[in-house]
């Protein structure tokens, strides 16, 4: 007898718990299925955004719906691309070698020789070659060689030029009674003006260019080491080798004083002059007893020994 107040048979009830088994496991399956999906969606977007692409690109996050019950499941939300990998660095450089140290330097020049100082004595003292004229006797050898530069001091001088006035003519014999005629004019004197050398006044330097003495008139050579001291006299001259410079002498000691370096002077020469000669203008009857200094230099060499050949008569005493 049928079950009314089911309206089911048993058989069809069996039915029904099997499908309702059925269908609840499917639908296990299905949300199982639809979380599985969804988290490898959000897994996949957050993953593979995260600078998956090699050469920065963007990565799209996944997105997956599970069906529930009653409604759907959204899977994770789209990653946001980061940028490219950073390039890594380049290999660091090797430290450079060290460089050689420098050689020394070369040694410097010389310095340029001064007024003698750079000299050494044998050829400070060494004797100089002068023309024939004005060589020293023989056996006379340097004694001292002095460096000068001062002035050559001279005066405007007045002097008679060309013939004094003539004598009158003698008058003519006169014929018997007559007179003798008148004598004639004599010449008429004229006057020139000259600057003359009235004296040196130089300093004197040793090799070594300290100031040793004194050039003054007479002329006179004075030691101010010793204050000894050599007068001399002009013997003979030869022109300069410079046009503007004056004569080179050879001089003869007239006189000596002191004990010193002078004491035995015989012969002095003046050579390698520079400058000093007399001005050519500006003496006339207007400048008569004014003076004035012409800048000079010259080189003294001091002889001892010598002998006397007529040479040393002497004929200047204002030179030098």
């Amino acid at each position: 007898m049928k079950n009314a107040s089911r309206g089911r048979t048993p058989h069809k009830e069996h039915k029904e718990t099997i499908m309702r088994s059925i269908s609840q496991a499917a639908l296990a399956r299905v949300l199982s299925a639809g979380i599985a999906v969804g988290t490898l969606a959000m897994v996949g977007g957050s993953g593979c955004d995260s600078g998956a692409s090699p050469r920065g690109g963007s990565g799209t996050g996944g997105h997956a719906v599970g069906a529930g019950s009653g409604g759907a499941a959204s899977g994770g939300s789209s990653g946001s691309a980061s940028g490219g990998s950073s390039a890594s660095g380049g290999k660091s450089g090797t430290g450079g070698t060290s460089g050689s140290s420098g050689g020394g330097g070369s040694a410097g020049s010389a310095g340029a020789t001064g007024a003698g100082g750079g000299t050494t004595d044998a050829v400070w003292q060494a004797p100089p070659v002068v023309p024939d004229a004005i060589k020293v006797p023989a056996g006379a050898s340097v004694a001292l060689h002095l460096h000068a530069t001062g002035a050559q001091v001279y005066t405007c001088t007045a002097s008679a030029a060309g013939g004094t006035a003539g004598a009158g003519g003698a008058g003519g014999a006169g014929g018997a009674g007559g007179v003798g005629g008148a004598g004639g004019q004599g010449g008429t004197a004229t006057t020139a003006y000259a600057w003359v050398l009235k004296a040196p006044d130089a300093r004197l330097f040793d090799r070594a260019g300290m100031q040793v003495g004194t050039h003054t008139a007479g002329p006179t050579w004075t030691s101010s080491v010793d204050a000894s001291a050599v007068v001399g006299m002009k013997v003979e001259q030869a022109n300069a080798p410079l046009s503007d410079a004056i004569p080179w002498l050879l001089l003869r000691a007239s006189s000596t004083s002191g004990t010193g370096v002078f004491s035995k002077v015989t012969f002095i020469h003046r050579v390698d002059t520079m400058k000093g000669k007399a001005p050519a203008v500006g003496c006339d009857a207007q400048a008569v007893g004014t003076e004035t200094r012409i800048d000079y230099a010259a080189e003294y060499f001091f002889y001892q020994g010598g002998t006397a050949d007529g040479t040393d008569a002497g004929v200047d005493a204002t030179a030098g």
